[in-house]
């Protein structure tokens, strides 16, 4: 087909039409362009959170059963590309091409397609595109093809303002090809700005056929779907249309326009109005009975929308002052828009939070791996010496034990083991060889019945030997060989590089236990213990001849079977029996400590590998990907909720300061931890943070985060994190200011226990408890806040964190665990016991931190004070115990926290009572008693 240039055509523009576009392209326009900058935000998030999976795929830091999870689902894919697409395409659908027109020119703001075609109800248009153009350009183009149709259209031979008539119909053409082209119009407008594209269905098509026309077009983006209704309620075909839309693009995303209402001149206003909403109640409940979900009322959450009519889509006027209120159809194209940014901002958020929690998993996998493998090393070789030294007792001391053994096996099984070489076969000896019986044949056929002889009587006594030995039957003997099953297995699972060395390791164990201790696979199966001892017994009877007939039959067999039995000495193969075993058994020892230490070195090397691994996945993909999900949340509620509105400041920290905010997000009042990270450490701290934060379930101990937001455009450019979380009456610090009874600091206590013991519960370590990251709301119930340290037990790098007074003392070894949230509790228990903030006396004269922290690993602890109970100080001293290990469990501190609170209420209890009968004593000493005569 010839290629026809494009006619480019400057016609002239109304400036009133234009400004009126402003009503409803211009604001859009805005809706698009918003939507274009946080897609474009979403993609390079999308982007580096695939680059930062692929880089853990690379690595190998997982299985292939474990990479399965890694890979965004398909659905995942389909809604992550929706969302990140920048672009978007309004498709405008109906049975009218009069009220499709309408709905065009009104989106334009100016009569780009001609309207009341009514006189025409059969007229048909061809599908038309709108795209921006630095110029205005019209042309008929063939689907999923780069050539355009020489058509003389009517556009061309003029300046146009409104496209001809005839450019769009196709009535009366009988070419395919011209009848399903496509018209192509490009022209500058404000709405089709941000790759935005405006297409009109065409009157013959389906909707399936139009979203694959369009889809061969160039149309890959997300959609907006506009009906134009023909009527005042809806006709059989745009019934089917309808139901084909629905299926296609659901029943939540479409944007009805009723039709422009008839004259009804000579109603009253009343009457006017009456019918106007039977009409529209009619169209509704149409609509819904096909099963959209509509929405009159423009409130939150995603459903479709219907519009009275074209002129009621346009933007309100003023509205109280120079606010003004948006149309119904920006208010659904920026529902849906957002919902799009929304859902892909979540799907990206659930995908890193996978990489996250496999991070951690792996983490607290590696740490028991580290610590219970070789605690099973140890125990696999405990066991080993321990059966060693009791079979080699065995082996020196029961010789004659195995002489008796031996008599009874012989007499045992005399007739059975005659009765088998009666029935034996010769094994690679010709028939005609033993039916000839040269004194070779019978030789070679001598040496073969003694040999199965022998295996015979070794079976035997291998069977009785075993039987006769209780301690192989003990089940520390099975566990030795589960446990050494497991170190096979977490070898081979863990160091799949070094595979052919663990499977070495693991085959010359398990044949050091079949081999040199007799159990249950070669003490019933096989002759490995006793082969050596038979085959000098073999030797030392070689010479024995098979005297009988000179025919080889099973007479002939019966008899040498007999004569090497006869010749047998029992003492001396009892003898012979404990030697082999004993040398069997020195021999597999020393096998055994050999492969041992090759499994603890080869264990040693493979988790100094791991570790190299975790460092990496510690300091820089798990933050990484903690930071792309910060920024992923932080974009899902600014959009949905919007930037917070900064109140007074209420505290300031070492991170960050913290200010008031009366509500966001439908909550409040709330408190904004304002957090300005100056380089990548800082924001990977402040993302896994927020990433440990999040992940936590609801607790009624701990404050919870409400959200979080980032301004781009804080201060000089750098970024600002706003963490969102309720606020509370005041902190622990400020509260003990107030004089606190003894049972509610004993109730705030308890509070703090119970939080702590969630955090440990979900296998977080605090790091940093103190009094001013322990809040108190209206009732004087705690709460714990501040998870800036907080990290989960395996994740801990042994970074000296915390402040001085309460860190532990192995804090500054690099080396602890959760249990340093139990020291931390012990010195803050000290505040709450004396009721002050007063620093501890014997800390009091500490020039700075330096000074304190050498105190502290010295053993200086908080003095007692003249208020503590026994109770009391013994809980806090042995909370703040120089050995971990001595530390109580915090289940134990509560119950312990309960009793002192039992002991106090019950001595107050006492002493009331006390006070009650002291005040009748006092008032029987001053009654007056009147003297009797």
């Amino acid at each position: 087909m010839p290629v026809f240039p494009r006619y480019v055509v400057n016609p002239g523009r109304d400036r009133r039409k234009r400004m009126r576009a402003e009503s409803t392209g211009h604001f859009l326009a805005q809706e698009f362009s918003r939507f274009s900058s946080n897609s474009l935000k979403l993609r390079r998030l999308y982007n580096d959170t695939r680059r930062a999976i692929g880089e853990v795929i690379r690595g190998g830091y997982f299985n292939g059963d474990q990479l399965s999870h890694l890979h965004p689902k398909p659905e995942q894919k389909e809604i992550m590309s929706r969302a990140t697409m920048g672009g978007v395409a309004i498709l405008v659908f109906g049975r009218s091409c009069s009220a499709k027109a309408a709905v065009v020119n009104e989106l334009f703001g100016s009569s780009i397609l001609p309207v009341g075609v009514d006189q025409c109800p059969d007229e048909l248009w061809r599908m038309v595109t709108f795209q921006k153009g630095d110029q205005t350009e019209i042309s008929l183009s063939v689907p999923d093809s780069t050539y355009d149709l020489m058509e003389d259209l009517a556009s061309y031979d003029e300046g146009w303002q409104t496209i001809p008539r005839a450019d769009l119909t196709v009535d009366g053409c009988e070419d395919s090809a011209r009848r399903s082209a496509i018209l192509e119009v490009k022209f500058r407008n404000s709405l089709l700005r941000n790759e935005v594209q405006l297409i009109v269905s065409p009157s013959e098509d389906s909707v399936e056929r139009t979203f694959s026309r369009a889809a061969l077009n160039g149309l890959r983006m997300p959609t907006i779907v506009i009906y134009a209704v023909r009527g005042e309620t809806l006709s059989s075909e745009e019934e089917d249309e309808l139901r084909q839309l629905k299926a296609r693009v659901g029943s939540e995303s479409v944007f009805f326009v009723g039709p422009k209402a008839a004259c009804m001149c000579d109603l009253t206003e009343s009457e006017q109005h009456a019918r106007t909403q039977r009409n529209r109640s009619e169209l509704f409940g149409q609509l819904q009975n096909l099963g959209f979900v509509l929405d009159r009322r423009n409130s939150e959450g995603s459903s479709s929308m219907l519009a009275d009519s074209v002129e009621t889509i346009r933007q309100n006027g003023q509205n109280g002052g120079s606010k003004r209120r948006s149309s119904s159809i920006v208010l659904f194209v920026r529902r849906v828009l957002q919902w799009m940014v929304v859902e892909g901002a979540n799907t990206l958020n659930e995908v890193q939070s996978t990489v996250l929690n496999m991070f951690i998993l792996s983490a607290f996998e590696f740490i028991r791996d580290r610590n219970i493998t070789p605690m099973r090393i140890d125990y696999a070789r405990e066991k080993e010496a321990e059966l060693y030294k009791k079979l080699l007792e065995v082996a020196k001391t029961n010789q004659e034990e195995v002489r008796i053994l031996i008599n009874q096996t012989l007499s045992d099984l005399m007739d059975e083991i005659l009765e088998k070489c009666a029935n034996f076969d010769f094994v690679s000896i010709p028939p005609e060889e033993i039916e000839a019986a040269s004194p070779a044949t019978r030789e070679k056929c001598a040496t073969q019945v003694q040999d199965f002889v022998l295996n015979l009587l070794s079976s035997a006594v291998a069977d009785k030997l075993f039987s006769s030995m209780p301690l192989l039957k003990d089940s520390f003997v099975g566990t030795l060989e589960r446990c050494l099953t497991t170190l096979e297995q977490t070898c081979h699972s863990n160091n799949s590089n070094d595979a052919n060395h663990t499977v070495q390791a693991s085959h010359a164990l398990r044949q050091i236990l079949n081999a040199a201790y007799q159990l249950e696979v070669t003490a019933r199966t096989s002759s490995s213990i006793l082969w050596m001892l038979l085959e000098k017994m073999r030797r030392m009877f070689k010479d024995l001849p098979g005297n009988g007939s000179p025919a080889i039959d099973p007479a002939w067999k019966r008899r040498v079977a007999i004569d090497l039995l006869k010749s047998l000495s029992d003492a001396r193969l009892a003898k012979c029996i404990c030697a082999q075993f004993k040398e069997k058994l020195d021999s597999s020892h020393e096998r055994f400590v050999a492969a041992m230490v090759k499994l603890k070195a080869d264990h040693d090397g493979r988790i100094d590998h791991i570790k190299n691994e975790k460092d990496r996945i510690r300091k820089t993909l798990a933050p990484s990907i903690a930071r792309y999900s910060l920024e992923a949340v932080s974009l899902r509620d600014v959009i949905m909720y919007g930037m917070p509105t900064l109140g007074k400041e209420i505290g300031r920290g070492q991170y960050g300061v913290v200010y008031s905010c009366e509500s966001w997000g439908m909550r409040g009042p709330l408190a904004i931890k304002s957090v300005v990270p100056p380089d990548d450490k800082h924001w990977n701290d402040l993302a896994m943070e927020f990433f440990y934060t999040r992940s936590l379930p609801p607790h009624e101990r701990l404050v919870p985060l409400r959200g979080s937001v980032i301004d781009y455009n804080y201060g000089q450019g750098t970024p600002a994190v706003f963490l969102i979380m309720d606020r509370l009456s005041l902190d622990l610090h400020t509260a003990l200011h107030h004089e606190l009874p003894f049972l509610t600091r004993m109730r705030i206590a308890q509070d703090v226990v119970q939080g702590i013991r969630f955090l440990h519960s979900q296998g977080l370590v605090h790091r940093d408890i103190k009094l001013k990251n322990v809040l108190l709301d209206n009732d004087n119930r705690a709460k714990i806040t501040d998870l800036g340290f907080c990290k989960p037990n395996a994740m801990i790098s042994g970074s000296v964190v915390g402040t001085p007074i309460h860190m532990a003392p192995e804090l500054f070894s690099q080396k602890y665990d959760n249990r340093v949230d139990t020291y931390a509790f012990g010195i803050l228990f000290w505040y709450l016991c004396s009721g002050k903030t007063d620093l501890p006396a014997k800390f009091a004269d500490c020039p700075d931190k330096d000074a304190l922290w050498s105190s502290v690993r010295k053993g200086c602890r908080p003095e007692r004070l003249y208020c503590f109970t026994q109770p009391c100080w013994d809980l806090m001293t042995e909370c703040w115990h120089h050995d971990p290990d001595k530390r109580p469990h915090f289940g134990d501190v509560e119950n312990r926290i309960v009793a002192i609170v039992k002991a106090h209420k019950a001595q107050g209890r006492h002493r009331d009572s006390l006070e009650t009968m002291w005040s009748a004593e006092e008032a029987t000493e001053h009654t007056w008693t009147p003297l009797v005569h």
